[in-house]
Parts: structure tokens; C-alpha cells; sequence
């Protein structure tokens, strides 16, 4: 979730991570099929947010009504359930569960739903830093102790790795963003751990900074980003194939082996005037502009296409949402020409 840490970029892009060389995509890539297999066709999803616990009624209420939303007006075929852990400060060894994260009961409720629904279905937990002077980014999180924060992790994540596994779904992104912790030599054998519970696709999403050239990812074969890098030289007033070339200059730079193993997990930016030149700021301080947040939902539909990529999330819509109702906020795009994008992907990306 970059957009909550805009203020933080430039400091965070000083730290070192674990650079990826070009032998290493390549052997990397060797996994390529087996993840072409697990996804069939690309993913065109949307990220479902759950910011709290809500009962078990409330879960399927919700998820009927957002989901329903999803596959009938948005013609997505899959959805990423996104919850919160939380970590007290950025150099904690502790990862927790909270009275507000969604249990893992709640996430089996949202899967049996979207799976009743036909759409593939991939967890995406985050992690909240809630103390310190560094802000909630996870990209932050450094502990003192990686042993005990591995420890931790695990144990955190563990409820939600036998639910996926219980229900099979299509992939579960272990981490998000997390920058700081690129160079650690404990997620290789975290994933492995991993995979002795949940034996389906195991991915990460990365931070643009960390996945664009020079690059720097961590060692597995499916890989994820989030995508929010500003383009300042378009304006508001950008075509559609001028948004499009914004997007295929970056996309461009990558090694074709890991384009091909690549998820877009998180795509958003403010349906306003002057997002282009910082899409992270979804709050968005300009006036309402829908077609910049079309143009920039069909260029990441036709990245994915040109660049045979495994898929893309929209983020986001919140799951106690109404999407017949939705709010006025600029970062929405339910009832506008965001949504008409969305829905236009599954054909664009074939």
C-alpha cells in the first residue's frame, strides 16, 4: 500500500536490497509453466479490503453484495481478499493479530462466497505499523531480531495459510511492499515453511521501486507488484495512448522471464486532475476527473496483454462498501468510468 507512505519514498529508496541478477530470472523462469498453468488466463481482479473484524452475518452480507458487484458489473474474474496485520514499530519482532483483523473464519466465509461466484480467489494479509516516527509503511519494518520477526510472521499467518489450503484458492501473496527487509536471507526458507501448509502458488508483491531496473526481488518464482509510479510529464488532458506509452516506458526495461511470472497485486490512483503526476496520492486534491483514472485502469489492461503477464488488481473497494451507493471520494471508482474500465479488461487482456 504505497499510497500510505508517499512522504516516505525517497528515504526508503536509499536502503539496499537483494539485487536479481539476469541468471537469476533465468532460472527463476524455469517455474514459468507451472505458474502459467495455475493461472489458466490472465487474473483481472479487484483487491477487497476488510479494515475490521465485522461478525460473521456482516462478512456474508457484505461479501454477497461486493462480490455480486464484482463478477456481474466489473466482469472481473478473480478478487484478492486484503486484511491487516500489525507490527507496534517498524523495528518490532512481533507480527499480530488485532480485535480489528479479519479472522481467518471471516476469510473462509469471503472465499466459499467468490468461489459460489466463479471467481479465482487470492489473500493478500498487510502489515500496519502502528507506533514510531516512521509511519505505517511496512516497507519500514526492519526488527532487530529476523528470527523471532520470521517466527512471528509465521505464526500470524498460519490461520489463514490452512484456510487457504482448505479451500485451494488460486494464490496467497505472503508480503507486500516490504523494502527494507529485501535483502534478508530468512524468506527463502520462510517460503519453504510456507509451502508445507499451503500448497498452492506462494508470491510476494513488491514495491515498483524494488521491481523495476536495477532490480531487486526476493528468490521465488511469482512475483507481484504494485504499481504507482508518477508520470509528471502527462497532463490531465493525456490520451489514452499517451497514458499508455507512460506505462509501457517503465514495462518496457523488464526482462520478458519475469514479466512473465509477474501479477500486478495493487493498480489505483484518484479519478482527479493531476494524479498522473502522483498516482500513490489517492485521496487525490484535484478536481474530478474520470477519464484519468480510465485511461490509467485500460493501460495497465493492455501492459498485461502486450506483456503476457499473469494479471492485475484494482485497488480497491472496501468490503462494507455499497457499491449501488458508492461515495463521492476521488480514490472511488465504483459508478464511474473506472468501473466501465475494469469491465472492459477481461477482453482486452484476452
Amino acid at each position: 500500500m504505497k499510497h500510505l507512505a508517499v512522504s516516505l519514498l525517497a528515504a526508503a529508496a536509499l536502503s539496499a536490497g537483494l539485487l536479481t541478477t539476469p541468471a537469476a530470472l533465468a532460472q527463476s523462469d524455469q517455474a514459468a509453466p507451472a505458474l502459467a498453468a495455475a493461472a489458466a488466463r490472465p487474473m483481472v481482479g479487484v483487491d477487497v479490503y476488510a479494515k475490521s473484524n465485522y461478525s460473521a452475518a456482516d462478512v456474508t452480507l457484505y461479501g454477497d453484495r461486493m462480490f455480486s458487484y464484482i463478477k456481474r458489473v466489473l466482469k472481473a474474474n478473480a478478487v484478492s481478499i486484503v486484511w491487516n496485520l500489525y507490527d507496534k514499530t517498524a523495528t518490532s519482532d512481533t507480527v499480530s493479530a488485532t480485535k480489528t483483523t479479519m479472522s481467518a473464519a471471516n476469510v473462509g466465509i469471503l472465499t466459499r462466497i467468490a468461489e459460489r461466484d466463479g471467481l479465482k480467489v487470492v489473500y493478500r494479509p498487510l502489515i500496519m505499523v502502528t507506533g514510531g516516527n516512521r509511519g505505517p509503511w511496512e516497507g519500514n519494518i526492519a526488527p532487530a531480531s529476523q528470527a523471532k520477526w520470521f517466527a512471528s510472521y509465521y505464526k500470524a499467518e498460519l490461520p489463514y495459510l490452512k484456510v487457504a489450503q482448505q479451500f485451494k484458492i488460486a494464490e496467497f501473496v505472503v508480503e507486500t511492499e516490504m523494502h527494507k527487509m529485501n535483502a534478508s536471507r530468512g524468506w527463502a526458507g520462510y517460503f519453504k515453511r510456507l509451502a508445507k501448509v499451503y500448497r498452492g502458488v506462494l508470491s510476494y508483491a513488491s514495491w515498483d521501486r524494488d521491481y523495476f531496473p536495477p532490480t531487486h526481488l526476493l528468490p521465488v518464482s511469482a512475483v507481484g507488484l504494485d504499481f504507482y509510479e508518477a508520470m509528471p510529464k502527462l497532463s490531465g488532458s493525456a490520451s489514452e495512448a499517451q497514458v499508455l506509452a507512460g506505462w509501457e516506458g517503465w514495462f518496457k526495461r523488464v526482462p520478458a522471464s519475469l514479466l512473465r511470472r509477474t501479477t500486478m497485486q495493487e493498480v489505483g490512483i484518484a479519478a482527479a486532475s493531476g494524479s498522473y503526476a502522483d498516482p500513490a496520492a489517492l485521496a487525490g486534491r484535484g478536481r474530478l476527473d474520470q477519464n484519468v483514472q480510465a485511461n490509467w485502469f485500460t493501460a495497465a489492461c493492455k501492459v498485461v496483454r502486450k506483456y503476457d503477464m499473469r494479471g492485475v488488481f484494482f485497488w480497491k473497494v472496501d468490503l462494507s462498501d455499497n457499491p449501488d451507493h458508492p461515495t463521492s471520494a476521488l480514490s472511488v471508482f465504483e459508478g464511474r468510468k473506472g468501473a466501465a474500465a475494469i469491465a472492459s479488461c477481461a477482453k482486452i487482456v484476452g
